[in-house]
């Protein structure tokens, strides 16, 4: 992990697990943060530079997730057309 490394070259004592761990306890707060916010209506925050990194990287996250979803969508609707004229040639050939 390219992260853990650079905080080593640094003098930091970190190991890859230790850095997940604490992106994701990171993750899980802004979270945790940004559903508190939202129910909160009219209320003027500001924010840091974690938060708005943090923001950039759930944008990421999401948009990964939406297009690996589009793909297994893509990738079923294939699947199924291919069972469809397989069974159509099976039925074509008795």
């Amino acid at each position: 992990m390219k992260i853990a490394e650079h905080f080593r070259e640094s003098g930091m004592k970190v190991t890859q697990r230790s850095a997940r761990e604490r992106f994701d306890k990171l993750y899980e707060d802004f979270k945790k943060k940004e559903k508190e916010e939202s129910r909160a209506s009219g209320v003027d925050v500001e924010y840091d530079e974690i938060h708005q990194a943090l923001t950039n990287i759930h944008d990421q996250i999401v948009d990964r997730q939406e297009e690996q979803q589009g793909k297994e969508e893509s990738e079923k609707a294939t699947a199924e057309e291919m069972r469809k004229r397989a069974t159509e040639k099976l039925s074509e050939t008795k």
